[in-house]
């Protein structure tokens, strides 16, 4: 009963929404930049069991490329990767990955030919849809701002979970198959995880949040972006996520370097506000202010403490596992795979072995991003993957001008660095690091638009 009410009320909105977006066109662009990095991938239409679901951020890149094709406007995208001196890298990276898969479509086609889709549409596709749809300034700024509306809502979502336990994001599963929802209770609270499933992927999101905040407040001047970015912060600190916490503290000090020192002073003292708001919540509430101390103790683990932390879990020094799967690309060497990886997967079929307690054992377990690329595609899947991450770094960087608080390129690189040290603890959060790739090529497609102040 329950879940043909669930059905009923969203068949509602789904009606709603269409109609809406009839009536107010770019209504199809906003919905897209605000929801589709944040629904759940357990909300969606399953078909068939056999079939990948047709997620609810699949649906929006659908709803995305009708835009496309009934809004067409600005230059080709072809032209424009080559203005934008992209066209090599995009092409290098695409080879390399798509190579890489199939090599093994004869070993597990079904896996192969889910991963090239993914590849294909939720990457290619998708950066080309964005790149031609934003198009203008106004457009640019109005995606930007509701990308960074829902980042937020969904932070909320996982502040309230903290507290609460319940994870209102749960209560949008549409499917009947086991996906990802762990739900974790550490230091005496719940783990906040929101839509993404888990813990570290929700905290990655709002680590490369970060940036993107930060620069509507210099662009706008809007005091309201320094609440949404101490909202953003205490998300990621209720995340628990050491490996995302970490990452997320070296890009706000490199923030804070960046910025002219009018404007340094300002964030400053925002975080001193809402450092000395949390002490005086945690001294109302005494269980508050035993995780904050859990979780500052847990931190310094990672760097050599050894602090007894109760009500932890495993691995309380957060450098074990990290550590031990980096003999992972060993064990494709031993392999002898070390061009092509073993596949898509790979961890998931048994096929993956790492060196810890003096031998090897097999896990289903991978936390280093910069590993699974390894595993999964070799040299030639890895090489196409650093060769993108660290030529946008490195573009994003040239681009960028600390002096010029109104640059977007100087969130764009923290946004990229970001995802290249969260790699060293985590897998990546694929579809908003491509979201992330096409807003900076359309950004640099309009630059002359922009009257900088």
């Amino acid at each position: 009963m329950e879940d043909i009410m669930l059905i009923f009320i969203l068949g509602i909105i789904a009606v709603f929404t269409i109609a809406m977006c009839i009536r107010y066109p770019k209504l199809q662009l906003y919905l897209f930049f605000s929801l589709v990095c944040i629904l759940p991938s357990y909300f969606g239409l399953e078909v068939s069991s056999s079939l990948p679901i047709l997620t609810g951020s699949r649906m929006l890149i659908l709803l995305l490329a009708f835009y496309a094709v009934t809004h067409r406007g600005g230059k080709s995208f072809r032209k424009i990767l080559r203005e934008q001196r992209m066209n090599r890298i995009m092409w290098i990276y695409f080879i390399c990955r798509i190579l890489s898969e199939c090599v093994h479509i004869m070993t597990v086609p079904s896996e192969v030919i889910k991963e090239v889709f993914s590849i294909v549409v939720e990457e290619f596709v998708l950066v080309h849809l964005i790149v031609r749809t934003v198009h203008t300034k106004r457009i640019f700024n109005s995606c930007l701002k509701a990308f960074v509306y829902g980042g937020v809502g969904i932070c909320i979502v996982g502040i309230i979970q903290s507290f609460t336990g319940i994870n209102i994001a749960s209560f949008f599963n549409t499917v009947s198959r086991e996906m990802l929802e762990t739900s974790g209770v550490r230091l005496g609270f719940t783990r906040a995880e929101a839509s993404f499933g888990h813990p570290v992927y929700f905290a990655e999101f709002c680590v490369l949040l970060i940036p993107l905040i930060s620069y509507l407040y210099d662009y706008t001047k809007r005091r309201k972006y320094l609440c949404f970015l101490i909202i953003d912060l205490v998300a990621l600190v209720l995340s628990n996520s050491r490996g995302a916490i970490i990452p997320g503290i070296v890009i706000v000090v490199i923030m804070i370097l960046r910025k002219k020192k009018t404007i340094r002073w300002r964030y400053i003292g925002t975080f001193i506000v809402g450092i000395v708001g949390m002490i005086g919540i945690a001294i109302i509430v005494p269980s508050i202010a035993s995780a904050i101390s859990g979780i500052y103790k847990s931190v310094l683990n990672v760097f050599g403490a050894n602090f007894q932390l109760s009500n932890y879990g495993g691995n309380v020094s957060g450098l074990e596992s990290r550590t031990s799967q980096l003999t992972g690309i060993l064990w494709v060497a031993m392999n002898g795979s070390v061009l092509f990886g073993l596949g898509p997967n790979a961890h998931m079929r048994g096929l993956v072995s790492y060196y810890f307690n003096n031998s090897w054992q097999s896990l289903s377990t991978i936390d280093v991003g910069y590993v699974g690329f390894f595993l999964f595609e070799g040299v030639v899947g890895t090489t196409g993957q650093l060769l993108l991450i660290f030529s946008l770094i490195k573009k994003a960087y040239r681009k960028s001008n600390r002096n010029d608080s109104a640059n977007m390129n100087n969130a764009f690189f923290l946004c990229f660095l970001s995802y290249a040290l969260l790699l060293l603890s985590a897998v990546g959060l694929e579809l908003t690091f491509w979201c992330l790739i096409a807003m900076f090529i359309a950004y640099n497609n309009l630059q002359e638009e922009f009257s900088y102040r």
